[in-house]
């Protein structure tokens, strides 16, 4: 096998990136300390921010109180493509959120508390509290996948 390197581009425009979805020529990146979405061109030094909801802060968010925003997934919800944003489960009511980016039109943003599903994987994992990490989402199908670190599984919902 061989591997090329074809371009290295460094970037200040997120802090911690800890997932990415691609669609098109376009690639969407979430940080974990962050409340915000970078947007970039394949290739490109381009790098714009879109906040989640309007109070967002563009700075670094303190480890307490940050929504832990660790994986992310692209699909389709009534005919518009989304980039859905998932919290990690972890602290409650900061860590349980989902987001939903419309990627056609970024002014459309949904958020949603995941507490009530994040309570169903830890009774069906037999998990205490702190032991819900979600660090990875995919959609397949009509499935979704969430992939929790520490007690590693795979979570598998429709």
């Amino acid at each position: 096998m061989k591997i090329e390197i074809e371009k290295v581009i460094l970037t200040t425009a997120i802090s911690s990136a800890s997932g990415l979805a691609v669609a098109d020529n376009n690639i969407w990146m979430i940080g974990d300390d962050v409340d915000y979405v970078v947007k970039s061109t394949i290739g490109h030094t381009d790098f714009s921010r879109i906040k989640l909801y309007e109070s967002a802060s563009e700075q670094r968010i303190a480890k307490p109180v940050k929504h832990d925003l660790e994986s992310c997934t692209l699909g389709d919800f009534e005919g518009e493509q989304f980039l859905f944003v998932f919290g990690s489960g972890g602290i409650s009511p900061y860590r349980d959120n989902l987001f939903a980016l419309n990627i056609n039109n970024p002014s459309q943003c949904y958020r949603r508390s995941l507490l009530p599903v994040y309570n169903a994987i830890r009774k069906k994992a037999a998990l205490n509290e702190n032991e819900l990490n979600i660090e990875g989402a995919a959609l397949s199908g009509d499935k979704l996948l969430l992939f929790n670190r520490g007690k590693n599984f795979i979570v598998l919902m429709p």
